[in-house]
């Protein structure tokens, strides 16, 4: 479902805030729609494989994902426990300009090709 921003003070059709809000925090997934169920609980949550999940992470190390590929990689919940774990400490790989960020991150595509999901420790 994608929305047209026609009228800016219509609440979204799923989590009923302002389209304004909804589309800056919750349309941009990979759904192209809002994660958040009429009532505001959480939609459901992606199934994928740690392999998977590297292959959606390893564009944001290369430069090579669109405008707002990260956000929407980091912000849809997902089903497995390990990689959700994962995916709520990535906040702090939204900048790579570190050399030792770009390292530790490249080990995580790394580990998760292997089949494995690595503990990231919070800074």
């Amino acid at each position: 479902m994608f929305l047209r921003v026609s009228d800016p003070h219509r609440p979204c059709d799923r989590c009923r805030r302002d389209i304004p809000f909804c589309v800056a925090t919750r349309h941009r997934t990979l759904w192209s729609s809002c994660s958040l169920g009429s009532a505001g609980e959480m939609g459901p949550k992606r199934k994928v494989t740690p392999e998977q999940f590297a292959d959606e992470l390893e564009p944001h190390l290369l430069g090579t994902g669109g405008a707002w590929h990260w956000d929407d990689v980091t912000s849809v919940g997902i089903d497995d426990k390990r990689l959700e774990r994962l995916r709520a400490k990535l906040a702090k790989f939204d900048n790579l300009i570190l050399e030792e960020r770009r390292i530790e991150f490249t080990q995580i595509i790394a580990a998760l090709r292997r089949g494995e999901v690595p503990d990231v420790k919070d800074d």
